[in-house]
């Protein structure tokens, strides 16, 4: 077979045109190219989808290009994050205990920051409303992240979809980090190569898909930035995902003041130790901070 169809609506997405080409024998229906234009893109698509008694495993494989989450309605914070190209593989079949299918998913895409993309593997499965979706950068040697998370969805808005999460970081490199954090805001006048130590992060995702909240801990030990001492952290923090807003507490003790080297070029030495304590609060990019 194949098919043409000039125009598709479904929850706000415009899909077109889509051309399908095709056969049908044994009760598989085998996909050999789906084509179609959503938000300004192309996606390309194969596969094999099973339709008699649910007998055997069906997937499809596509690929994305181009795809502008702005044009998407609900999508439009999405769209200086995610980046436009990717690629999925969905597979399903009937379980035989439920009438809606079980899927999983798996894709490629990229978070993008500053002009720069990275390239993160998302893996989801779900039943019916219930799914559960994890999340991780392709390099894992020096930023060891995952973000997993339970959701809800919301069939007639998605964005409402609840979401009940955590995210795990662990790396011995802070000056990655600091990058990282650079890329989307944070901390913008501090030079990540002079940064050295190690860093943990823990945080526990809720609210919606349209409006994350995020709280958590943040542990560093022998933190060093522009030759100041070696500094060791602990904070508490509560952020708006989408608003890019934060507040929090943090302790820091710099035990030998007499290891910096940013007073040197002006015959300036310290000594001692340091601990202070204080609040922070306001954009990730100029928070309002207050220190004692």
């Amino acid at each position: 077979f194949e098919t043409n169809s000039r125009s598709v609506a479904w929850s706000g997405v415009q899909v077109t045109p889509i051309r399908a080409v095709g056969g049908y024998s044994g009760g598989q229906l085998s996909l050999k190219s789906v084509t179609f234009g959503v938000a300004g893109g192309t996606v390309e698509a194969h596969g094999t989808i099973v339709l008699d008694d649910g007998r055997g495993t069906s997937r499809v494989e596509a690929r994305w290009a181009e795809v502008d989450a702005a044009q998407i309605a609900g999508a439009a914070s999405l769209a200086v994050t995610i980046a436009k190209s990717g690629t999925a593989v969905v597979e399903w079949r009937a379980d035989g205990t439920s009438p809606s299918p079980r899927f999983d998913v798996t894709a490629t895409t990229g978070l993008v920051a500053s002009g720069k993309t990275t390239p993160i593997r998302v893996h989801g499965s779900g039943q019916n409303d219930r799914w559960h979706v994890q999340a991780s950068p392709h390099d894992t040697s020096l930023l060891n992240l995952t973000a997993a998370a339970d959701i809800g969805l919301d069939p007639r808005r998605w964005q409402a979809s609840t979401v009940a999460g955590r995210v795990v970081m662990r790396t011995t490199e802070f000056r990655t980090v600091l990058r990282h954090a650079q890329d989307f805001g944070v901390a913008a006048s501090i030079e990540p190569s002079t940064a050295t130590g190690t860093i943990d992060v823990e945080a526990k995702l809720g609210g919606t898909l349209g409006a994350v909240r995020s709280s958590g801990r943040i542990i560093g030990r022998a933190l060093t930035l522009a030759g100041a001492p070696p500094l060791d952290v602990d904070a508490s923090f509560g952020v708006d995902v989408d608003g890019k807003n934060s507040t929090g507490t943090f302790r820091v003790r710099a035990p030998g003041l007499e290891s910096a080297v940013f007073l040197a070029q002006n015959d300036l030495t310290l000594g001692g130790s340091l601990i202070a304590a204080g609040t922070w609060s306001g954009p990730l990019s100029d928070p309002i901070v207050d220190a004692s």
